[in-house]
């Protein structure tokens, strides 16, 4: 369906002949953002595809950051066309508590600096099979959600 705003995406960013070309058993997770889409909260121009993440099919584990920054170098050599979510630091945590980590959370978005982000998002960067999500109480509060 032509009208669908994931199909219209994918068709524009090149990434289904790009996946073809690329030829391993692979999904990409990704959010889709900008105008008519959950309220357009970072007050996008048009609609984008962010990949935050890629699963090896085959190997039944998601790829490590190193394995999947080389995997969007790929597939964008082969013409597709997206963006991946930003990122903000490499760090270790810690010893961290619940508090700090929410705290940590609240703050701006790259995507556009009047607005709050919506969280952060943790991956340890030997093992793509582990992450977490710490949202911000303020995106939640402001958003109602």
């Amino acid at each position: 369906d032509d009208g669908n705003a994931f199909v219209a995406a994918a068709k524009e960013s090149g990434i289904i002949p790009a996946l073809i070309a690329y030829g391993e058993n692979i999904a990409l997770s990704g959010e889709l953002c900008g105008p008519g889409i959950q309220g357009n909260k970072y007050n996008l121009v048009k609609k984008t595809w962010f990949i935050f993440d890629i699963f090896d099919v085959t190997k039944g584990e998601y790829l490590t950051v190193g394995e999947r920054e080389k995997v969007i170098v790929k597939l964008c050599d082969l013409g597709a066309k997206f963006c991946t979510v930003p990122e903000i630091a490499q760090r270790t945590l810690t010893g961290e508590s619940l508090d700090s980590l929410l705290k940590m959370a609240e703050g701006k978005s790259v995507l556009n600096p009047k607005a709050e982000r919506e969280g952060l998002v943790w991956k340890r960067t030997t093992d793509g099979n582990v992450s977490f999500k710490a949202i911000s109480n303020r995106f939640l509060l402001k958003h109602d959600e």
